[in-house]
């Protein structure tokens, strides 16, 4: 897994939550330049207004 998996994978999300103010986060050994890793890629979703975010879903 790299900085482009990471993209590729961005984009997919995005594209699933484009009406959502996400933020999307490359995190855990992946997102580390030359660190042995798992091949997982590890991503966080953070909304800063959670609740706005949750009526998006209903």
């Amino acid at each position: 897994m790299n900085g482009i998996q990471y993209e590729e994978e961005k984009k997919r999300l995005q594209a699933l939550f484009e009406k959502t103010s996400f933020g999307i986060e490359h995190i855990g050994s992946t997102a580390v330049f030359s660190l042995a890793a798992k091949p997982v890629l590890d991503l966080m979703i953070g909304s800063k207004h959670l609740k706005a975010e949750r009526l998006t879903f209903k």
